[in-house]
């Protein structure tokens, strides 16, 4: 319902979450709503988890202009320089 980060005043803010397979859920002992962290060596940012079947298993989805539980922006984790593709992995952690 967004394009990038227009109609939030209509549909409201994009929410801070990240949508996970719900066997890598079980496995990692996340359950949905919890506070999680995705980080990697650039930072962290703190959202929800959303356990869903709608990705597949290993693979981690946020809306791409999303803001974290604490303000920081999902951007803070891409490098501003192109990196290869199995550069771009991140991790998560129950908060």
């Amino acid at each position: 319902m967004y394009t990038h980060t227009q109609f939030q005043e209509i549909y409201g803010s994009i929410p801070a979450i990240v949508v996970i397979d719900e066997c890598d859920a079980k496995t990692l002992g996340i359950k949905d709503g919890d506070r999680v962290i995705l980080y990697n060596k650039q930072g962290e940012v703190k959202m929800r988890a959303k356990v869903s079947t709608d990705v597949l298993r290993g693979v981690l989805w946020s809306p791409r202009q999303l803001i974290g539980l604490n303000n920081e922006p999902l951007n803070l984790l891409v490098k501003s320089k192109t990196q290869k593709i199995e550069g771009g992995q991140y991790s998560i952690q129950r908060w």
